[in-house]
């Protein structure tokens, strides 16, 4: 057993940190390695498009053919502006994360989950809607 330096308490060893100071379910290794392919996504999808490049894409085309949905098709342009968005907030994500400012990160992380949100249920893209 290991102590915490802030409370004095044991914990595992195999944990980083006392279980009362960790940040909560966001501070796992899977979400990050998740952000990352979200990051990677967006990356893709600004540079070149939706291509087979993107795993995203191949998801939703995979989804699509299931259901017999045809896409809504909207700008090219507007969407690599709102991939790029979501390429700029990802990144401050990043950086507050293994930054100074660890607890500023659920801004931004907000942001991302209601803008999804409203593309998603609501089919407003706010990025497009910012082009």
């Amino acid at each position: 057993m290991k102590t915490c330096e802030e409370c004095h308490e044991g914990y595992k060893p195999s944990c980083d940190l006392c279980p009362k100071h960790k940040g909560g379910p966001w501070d796992t290794p899977y979400v990050w390695y998740m952000q990352l392919v979200i990051w990677y996504d967006f990356f893709i999808r600004t540079c070149f498009g939706m291509t087979v490049l993107s795993p995203f894409a191949i998801i939703a085309n995979f989804f699509l053919k299931i259901f017999g949905v045809h896409p809504e098709m909207a700008p090219s342009s507007a969407k690599r502006f709102s991939f790029f968005l979501g390429i700029v907030l990802n990144t401050v994500l990043f950086a507050l994360h293994f930054g100074i400012h660890h607890d500023l990160r659920k801004g931004p992380l907000l942001v991302l989950i209601v803008f999804s949100a409203l593309e998603s249920v609501g089919g407003f893209c706010v990025g497009c809607w910012f082009f």
